[in-house]
């Protein structure tokens, strides 16, 4: 406890604040939103690749066959219904690590917060009370 206090005095709390919320290296939380806008635009890019490849140019011939043949329509079906699941499932993937970022933040800033607090009260002991003195 001493140590810590020692480390932050005639720091103020705005300062303290900072130091915590900017890391060691003074980065922000700006890298862990463009790590994402990237792996969304991969997610897209890969999506658009698939569609593509599904959609190809195709004769007549294979056309009248394709309406002739449910199994083959159900199963087109199938690839598009698994191609939503796993956008869907990517898209909560991200959504979830965002808001653990998050909470992990606002987690790390109450403790410094709680801790700078901590620091600046100081315990006297007055006929059998405890009474905090700022």
């Amino acid at each position: 406890m001493e140590d810590v206090a020692q480390r932050f005095k005639g720091e103020t709390h705005e300062e303290s604040l900072t130091y915590y919320r900017d890391g060691v290296n003074g980065d922000d939380d700006n890298d862990d939103m463009m790590m994402m806008m990237i792996m969304m635009m991969v997610v897209v890019m890969m999506m658009a690749m698939i569609m593509e490849r599904k959609g190809g140019e195709e004769t007549r011939r294979r056309k009248r066959r394709r309406r002739r043949t449910r199994k083959r329509i159900k199963r087109r079906k199938k690839g598009i219904y698994t191609l939503v699941v796993v956008v869907v499932v990517v898209v909560v993937v991200v959504v979830v690590v965002v808001v653990v970022v998050v909470v992990v933040i606002v987690v790390v800033v109450v403790v410094v917060i709680a801790a700078d607090a901590d620091f600046n009260l100081s315990y006297v002991c007055q006929k059998d009370k405890f009474s905090y003195v700022l």
